[in-house]
């Protein structure tokens, strides 16, 4: 058996290595999702699609060889008891397997990657060794088989990450003893994956400045078109939707029937995997509704490695995606519209930067939360220099105050290419106390206020001396 996994492996290895990024999400392989934690139920499910995919099928008298796997993964872990279903269905692979680790692969979850023949993951995505925790109670006696399960899977758990890292003892000691994420580069250094898949180049342009299609159009009557493919994206909607995920294939979802991550993911492949009539489609658009600060502090404000990145990917592969602003933004829907070449606020409107990291990720101990949430902020830097070109001060002051990016900023600064003023506000002294909660005007308006307040009290002094002298003039008379 060990023989066979290990031609498994050169066979995985010498198919996908050559494969491009983009080939790696077409028609090319066969795809599944397993989206949310690990439960046996779940692996059972994975197992049976997994199994189909994997037989020779006979079409109208036709043999149809299998085509390579890819298995999209994105899990937090779960129920241990999943992890032998996917030890045996790698070993009853008869095609090329690789996992593509999309945002997150840990605990339980970390057992498929690891046996994954060919293991690949999106930039900026996370991983997570620990040991396992839990607890027993019933009979001593299953009790006691309870601890011999838990035993014989930390001894696997341990062998395979020696085997399939390159990580040393003592190095995969103090990953158990520890919580604590691993970014993609580590991965790739300490042997954890073969593979990272960099985002593509955003190419920038502006409705109306190309000679193609729909794109050559005036902005006024491009906006007023409705024959395109919009998704209205309402991350707050997104986050109270996200249940615990599924294992599928690639299903039907239309663009008015996406209302949660999951869904949004799966409309995206539709478009990529249709990828030789992608110049030929009509635009993509975002309707990104107005989404409040504290979503940020919910979820990592780069929120879904997997749906920035597949944007990412149909922009380069010549689809127009034309991100449409409502109205107040947060980091979340920042990075969002940054993957899209053409962005356009319908309306004046802040950015807020609010990013409190709350959720420990699977730490157990507050020094490894807090580790964890540096290692957060810091990608979370990468990732806005990357598609940015927001100033050095922003990043001097993001860990120390909340920033808001005004409109202007926001056009200075490419975070935007057209604002649609329909609504000018106008701010003076006399409304500024609407605005006092907005940090970016509040700092340069006090300073004018105050300003405004000395002159005027000199104004007034002097008109004061003036009747004084007036008064004193008259009663000498």
């Amino acid at each position: 058996m060990e023989e066979r996994y290990k031609e498994l492996i050169k066979k995985s290895t010498d198919y996908f290595s050559k494969l491009s990024d983009k080939d790696l999400f077409s028609s090319k392989v066969n795809h599944i999702y397993y989206n949310g934690v690990v439960t046996t139920d779940k692996a059972q499910s994975f197992r049976q699609i997994f199994l189909s995919l994997n037989e020779t099928k006979n079409v109208n008298g036709v043999k149809e060889v299998p085509k390579p796997i890819v298995i999209h993964l994105n899990s937090p872990g779960g129920d241990v008891l999943g992890i032998d279903i996917f030890e045996t269905i790698i070993y009853q692979a008869r095609v090329p397997i690789a996992v593509i680790i999309e945002e997150l692969c840990a605990s339980a979850a970390t057992f498929l990657a690891l046996y994954a023949p060919y293991r690949i993951m999106i930039d900026y995505s996370k991983y997570l060794i620990h040991d396992s925790a839990g607890f027993s109670f019933d009979k001593t006696s299953t009790i006691i088989q309870d601890k011999k399960f838990i035993l014989d899977m930390f001894v696997r758990y341990k062998f395979l990450l020696r085997n399939r890292t390159k990580l040393s003892v003592s190095e995969i000691q103090e990953y158990i003893d520890r919580d604590v994420m691993i970014t993609t580069q580590e991965c790739l250094k300490k042997g954890i994956i073969d593979r990272i898949l960099h985002f593509p180049k955003i190419k920038s342009y502006q409705i109306g400045q190309s000679k193609n299609g729909d794109m050559s159009l005036p902005l006024k009557t491009f906006l007023v078109k409705t024959n395109y493919n919009t998704i209205n994206i309402d991350l707050q909607k997104f986050v109270m939707n996200n249940g615990g995920g599924s294992v599928t294939i690639l299903p039907n979802v239309y663009f008015h029937e996406i209302y949660d991550f999951e869904s949004f993911i799966f409309s995206l492949d539709s478009m990529i995997l249709s990828a030789d009539n992608l110049k030929q489609m009509k635009p993509l658009v975002l309707q990104i509704v107005p989404s409040y600060s504290f979503i940020d502090m919910i979820i990592n404000p780069i929120f879904s490695v997997g749906i920035l990145y597949r944007i990412a990917l149909i922009q380069s592969l010549g689809l127009p995606v034309i991100a449409y602003i409502e109205g107040l933004q947060n980091l979340s829907t920042m990075f969002l519209s940054l993957m899209c070449p053409s962005r356009i606020a319908l309306k004046p409107s802040m950015i807020n930067t609010t990013f409190t990291y709350q959720t420990t990720q699977g730490a157990w101990r507050f020094i490894d939360q807090i580790y964890n949430t540096k290692l957060f902020y810091n990608e979370l830097i990468r990732f806005c220099k990357s598609f940015s070109k927001l100033p050095n001060k922003f990043y001097a002051y993001l860990d120390k105050s909340i920033i808001n990016i005004s409109p202007k900023e926001q056009l200075k600064y490419k975070l935007i290419h057209n604002i649609i003023d329909s609504h000018p506000v106008t701010i003076t002294n006399k409304n500024i106390s609407n605005y006092l909660r907005l940090n970016n005007l509040t700092l340069n308006s006090i300073k004018k206020e105050k300003t405004n307040k000395k002159l005027n009290s000199k104004k007034i002094s002097k008109k004061i001396s003036k009747k004084i002298i007036h008064k004193k003039t008259n009663s000498k008379k």
